[in-house]
């Protein structure tokens, strides 16, 4: 099956997800003022925490680079490759899937706490998505 000869290349292209996604959180957290509790799908405001910039940027890679990458990224990274491989590479399809998971996710966690900058970053991450599987997946 094509899905093992592409593994490795949709693990780094999950990982080039999770830095995006950490470093446009970042950013747009401090440019809007957003509030500083680090959660999966808000944005980080570091200079309004309480913690030392080491404690969370280590909270942070240890959560979301480690924990996160295993049981929460590769099952869905996977996912998105299984359709990709029967649908096709489409920035539509791509987009939709992630900001898909992001309602999804607020639905269920975040009390339906909505936020315009973060469908910003899902759908970054989704243009990002659809560029490395173009450039590194092979599916036919």
């Amino acid at each position: 099956m094509k899905l093992l000869n592409n593994i490795l290349k949709l693990i780094v292209i999950m990982y080039f997800g999770i830095l995006a996604k950490n470093i446009l959180q970042l950013t747009l957290g401090y440019l809007s003022n957003s509030e500083n509790d680090i959660k999966l799908y808000k944005l980080y405001n570091l200079q309004e925490s309480n913690y030392s910039y080491d404690f969370l940027l280590q909270l942070i890679f240890i959560y979301d680079f480690l924990f996160l990458a295993v049981i929460f990224y590769l099952p869905l990274y996977l996912i998105l490759y299984l359709i990709v491989a029967r649908f096709g590479n489409k920035v539509w399809l791509q987009i939709f899937y992630l900001i898909t998971i992001y309602l999804l996710i607020i639905y269920f966690l975040g009390q339906s706490n909505f936020n315009y900058l973060f469908i910003i970053i899902t759908t970054l991450i989704g243009l990002l998505n659809w560029f490395l599987f173009k450039k590194w997946i092979k599916i036919t």
